[in-house]
């Protein structure tokens, strides 16, 4: 149970599941020529062990990507704080770029 006294949505979906396989057992076994053509299929293990062995690599999977994420991050604030150090450093550049471009006009006249 779930809290609250409601039930747990995983095990009401389970016991969704197990009644659609039950009922479309019950219609395949009904229809002529399809035991004979399943007989040869093998056999699918119980749905708990199934949900449990996709539930883990599910949850190993996200793992795996929250930890990707994290790298991202810390590479991106490296990479942000780079910039920032670039940027200030570009900045007075970018003021005696301006200064100058002004008495190349002034000496040369150029009005632009």
């Amino acid at each position: 149970m779930a809290a609250d006294n409601q039930p747990d949505p995983a095990v009401d979906l389970l016991a969704q599941l197990r009644g659609a396989l039950e009922q479309l057992n019950a219609v395949a076994a009904r229809v002529p020529g399809v035991a004979q053509a399943t007989a040869h299929l093998p056999s699918i293990p119980a749905p708990a062990r199934i949900t449990a062995a996709q539930i883990s690599a599910m949850v190993g999977a996200v793992r795996a990507q929250r930890a990707s994420m994290q790298a991202l991050r810390t590479s991106l604030d490296a990479f942000e704080q780079q910039l920032e150090v670039f940027e200030r450093l570009l900045e007075p550049l970018e003021s005696v770029s301006q200064t100058w471009a002004q008495i190349e006009r002034r000496v040369t006249g150029d009005r632009t």
